[in-house]
C-alpha cells in the first residue's frame, strides 16, 4: 500500500467513489480507501493529505439495497478519528462536518442497524466523538437535519443495541454542556420527554438492557443540565412524569 501511495495512486482512485460510477467500480474504490485507512498510520496520513475525507463522505451515498460502501466508509472514518497524536481530532471533526457527514451518517445508522449492529455501534461512536468536539461541530449536530434522528434512536432502546443508545445519550449530555442554543434545539426535538420516558422504563424492560444503570445516570445528568436554568423545561419534565422515577432513584440510593 505504501508503494502505491508514493506512486500517486490515491488521487487517481478517489474519483471512482462518486455516485455516477457503476456500483462495482465504487465498491473496488471503497475497498482501496478502506485498506489505506486501516493498514497503517503512514497510509492513513497520506490518504488524509491527499484530500481523501470527501471520498469517505461520498461513500455514504449508496443504494438502500447495498450497505457495503457504507460499512467501508464507517470503518475508515473511525480509523481517521482515532488517529491520535498525528492530527488534531477537532480539526478532522470540523472537516467532516463541513462536508455534510452528519445527516448522511445518521441516516446510515438507521439503515444498517438491523443487519449490521456492530457497524451501527461504530457509527454511534463516531457521533460521540463529534459531540466531544468544539461548539462549531456541536452546533451542526443540534440541527433539524440530525437531532431528530438521534432522538428517535433513544426513543426506541429495544430496537437499537444498548451500546448504541448509551453513546447517543452521551451525545445529548455533551450537547447539554454547550451553548444555550443547543439546549433549545434539544427541547424543540422533544429531548426532555424522551429522557423522562427512558427513566420510566419498567424494571423488566430496564433489566433487559445490559447498560441500563449507566444509561439511567446519563439521562439524569442530561435532564439536570437541561432543566437547571429553564423553568419551561422543568415544567415539561414534571408534566411528563419525571418525579416518580427520580423519587425511586433517591429511595434506592442510586448514584
Amino acid at each position: 500500500c505504501e508503494t502505491a501511495c508514493l506512486l500517486g495512486c490515491i488521487p487517481a482512485v478517489l474519483p471512482f467513489v462518486e455516485t455516477h460510477y457503476p456500483q462495482p467500480t465504487r465498491l473496488e474504490a471503497a475497498r482501496f480507501t478502506h485498506r489505506l485507512c486501516t493498514r497503517s498510520v503512514l497510509t492513513l496520513q497520506m490518504f488524509v493529505a491527499c484530500y481523501g475525507l470527501p471520498a469517505l463522505v461520498r461513500l455514504l451515498l449508496s443504494p438502500a439495497e447495498s450497505h457495503e460502501l457504507v460499512l467501508f466508509s464507517i470503518d475508515a472514518m473511525k480509523s481517521v478519528l482515532d488517529m491520535k497524536g498525528h492530527s488534531p481530532r477537532n480539526d478532522l471533526c470540523r472537516t467532516f462536518v463541513e462536508l455534510g457527514v452528519l445527516e448522511l451518517l445518521m441516516h446510515a445508522l438507521h439503515e444498517i442497524n438491523a443487519k449490521h449492529p456492530g457497524h451501527a455501534e461504530r457509527a454511534s461512536e463516531i457521533f460521540l466523538l463529534f459531540s466531544c468536539a468544539d461548539t462549531v461541530v456541536k452546533a451542526q449536530i443540534a440541527t433539524r437535519l440530525v437531532l431528530p434522528g438521534l432522538i428517535r434512536v433513544v426513543e426506541r432502546p429495544h430496537e437499537f443495541g444498548p451500546e448504541v443508545v448509551l453513546k447517543l445519550l452521551r451525545c445529548i449530555k455533551h450537547l447539554c454542556m454547550g451553548d444555550a442554543s443547543h439546549m433549545e434545539a434539544l427541547q424543540r426535538a422533544k429531548a426532555v420527554p424522551t429522557l423522562v420516558a427512558m427513566l420510566k422504563l419498567t424494571q423488566a424492560q430496564a433489566h433487559a438492557m445490559s447498560s441500563w444503570a449507566e444509561m439511567r445516570n446519563v439521562c439524569v445528568n442530561a435532564l439536570y443540565l437541561l432543566c437547571k436554568i429553564s423553568r419551561s423545561r422543568q415544567e415539561e419534565a414534571a408534566i411528563n412524569g419525571v418525579l416518580p422515577p427520580l423519587q425511586a432513584l433517591i429511595e434506592q440510593g442510586s448514584p
